[in-house]
């Protein structure tokens, strides 16, 4: 949805970002000041200058002050010359039942009046919401194109994480959950699968690629325990990275003096169980890469969805065999909004754990690798899949700074899960294209 207000207009969910500073003095005086910068969008691991220009007093020298919505130093920093490092991860708040994006707000302050100043408000998107070129790396922002609902001012769209690539021996298939490209038991197969998601292109295919057709969708009602929340896609030729490679999953490269992750596959084949105190990573749309430990295994959750675009047809699902991923070791959670489809990983190996889909107050939710494997061969005539990579392999950005344990980031996954005994569930973000 774009959140307008004074002085600023914030694009919050969408992964376009527009920025507006305004100027303005006090008391009477009649000097102004105003921010520029040469971005339209700021991305975690950026570097980018904010200018200000002063008129009205021959003293043009400003102080510089950066603030955030979030709690504590997780949104990057300014310096004394306005030169702003993005944090390494995307900075979100938690609302009732979702996730927002946190507001940054740059102020500039003239030293000749403090009255008079400038404030430009942003917020960070992930590497993961951009649109790639072909072939496109996995943990990237997706959507099936019938995630576009209503019309006109009631029209709105949502989306996820393309999250890995399987193969049944002769074909690839991308992995994600069923509330992202199955839309939760309402979508069909052979619907298209662009990237990014059209919750990126305020809701319409343009700027998009499509990447895939839906092929499997594991039916959340009727499938058989333990439940899995999975649709697979049949990529189109040369539309999606064939060695199965995942953003921010490989090795630090510096990039204008910052570390940046690059793509990496994760190891390939069947994955590893899960174990408590297990450090796993994921890649996906919102929230980019984080790192956190297991907490608990078997464990029950029930969550509600609604089918398709419509809002009256609502079910719930009971996953019994579920892994729990605490918050980040700064208290910042593992997913966000739009997260949905992720796939968790062995930190230490890259060996796929699970598979995620939900989220509650201090834990993500995964269902295990050997669950979602079992059922696409159950519903393939016992066709054996297994996930495409390479060998085995750390993941290096889980030691970088707002990773490993500065940056905090409180969201809920795509199937939100917030304290209660039957929780709701909702796909991973959503724009209202009207607004």
């Amino acid at each position: 949805m774009i959140n307008r207000a004074c002085l600023v207009v914030i694009l919050v969910v969408t992964g376009a970002l527009a920025m507006t500073s305004c100027g303005g003095g006090g008391g009477g005086s009649s000097i102004n000041v105003t921010i520029t910068t040469d971005v339209s969008n700021i991305e975690t691991f950026q570097t980018v200058q904010f200018s200000a220009t002063v008129t009205g007093t021959s003293n043009t020298a400003v102080t510089w002050q950066l603030t955030c919505s979030a709690a504590g130093t997780v949104c990057g920093s300014l310096s004394a010359t306005g030169l702003y490092v993005a944090p390494n991860t995307v900075p979100t708040v938690a609302t009732a039942n979702s996730t927002d994006a946190a507001v940054l707000t740059v102020t500039a302050i003239s030293q000749a009046n403090a009255a008079a100043g400038a404030i430009l408000q942003f917020t960070i998107d992930s590497l993961n919401q951009q649109p790639l070129t072909a072939p496109v790396q996995l943990g990237s922002s997706g959507s099936n194109v019938g995630a576009t609902c209503g019309t006109g001012a009631n029209e709105f769209c949502f989306g996820g994480t393309l999250g890995s690539l399987l193969t049944n021996g002769t074909t690839s298939y991308i992995l994600s959950n069923n509330h992202v490209l199955g839309l939760s038991d309402g979508g069909t197969v052979g619907q298209d699968v662009t990237q990014p998601g059209e919750i990126e292109t305020n809701c319409t295919t343009a700027g998009t690629i499509t990447v895939a057709t839906v092929s499997d969708i594991i039916n959340l009602q009727t499938a058989p325990a333990p439940k899995v929340d999975v649709t697979t896609a049949l990529i189109n030729n040369g539309e999606v990275d064939a060695t199965g490679s995942i953003l921010e999953l490989g090795p630090l490269a510096t990039v204008n003096g910052v570390q940046v992750p690059q793509p990496a596959p994760p190891a390939a084949g069947s994955g590893l169980a899960a174990t408590v105190g297990e450090l796993l990573a994921k890649s996906g749309r919102t929230t980019g890469l984080t790192c956190a430990t297991v907490e608990a295994l078997d464990t029950t959750v029930e969550v509600a969805y609604e089918q398709g675009c419509a809002t009256t047809t609502s079910f719930q699902v009971t996953y019994t065999d579920e892994i729990m991923i605490g918050d980040m070791p700064n208290g910042q959670s593992f997913i966000g909004d739009g997260d949905s489809g992720s796939l968790a990983v062995d930190e230490a190996t890259a060996k796929p754990v699970g598979l995620l889909f939900a989220a509650g107050e201090a834990s993500a939710v995964a269902n295990p690798v050997a669950d979602v494997l079992s059922a696409l061969s159950a519903a393939n005539g016992g066709k054996t899949f297994t996930f495409v990579g390479g060998g085995q392999h750390a993941v290096p950005g889980c030691s970088l700074p707002g990773i490993a344990s500065s940056a905090k980031v409180t969201p809920q996954s795509a199937a939100a899960l917030p304290a209660g005994a039957a929780q709701r569930g909702q796909t991973a973000a959503t724009n209202n294209s009207g607004q």
